[in-house]
């Protein structure tokens, strides 16, 4: 009875000290441009939703990437240069999941022009030439 229950216990103890390890499911998709062009060296971020490190990788020069996660929710971000950034939340299974095509748009920008110097008129317009009146040399 008492090797029973020595062995019971240290049968116990065993499984309790193993590492349980989390299914991982490589998570594919394809990173693509309006014209559904590839974009290689985007860069894609899975920032799991339960926190910790986020897991990154870079397409391919088809667009491709692969991603090794355990199962969860993740914010997936991809972001490349002449592009604006796109976030997408995903649930990945404990089976091999697709995340399909992350088409980017092209980034915005805006653009301005400062001119700096002296007018050459004090702001008059004659109304006979319709023609701005010479600054006055006074």
């Amino acid at each position: 009875m008492r090797l029973n229950l020595t062995c019971a216990l240290a049968a116990v103890l065993l499984a309790a000290s193993a590492p349980s390890y989390a299914q991982i499911t490589v998570f594919r998709g394809r990173i693509v441009d309006p014209m559904r062009a590839a974009v290689a060296g985007a860069r894609i971020s899975a920032l799991p939703e339960r926190g910790g490190t986020a897991a990154t990788i870079v397409s391919d020069e088809t667009g491709g990437f692969a991603l090794e996660l355990d199962a969860g929710t993740y914010t997936l971000t991809v972001s490349s240069p002449g592009f604006a950034d796109i976030s997408r939340t995903v649930t990945v299974p404990g089976a091999a999941a697709s995340a399909g095509e992350f088409v980017l748009q092209l980034a915005s920008y805006t653009q301005s022009v400062e001119v700096a110097g002296k007018a050459g008129a004090d702001g008059r317009i004659n109304p006979s030439t319709k023609t701005p009146t010479p600054a006055s040399s006074a």
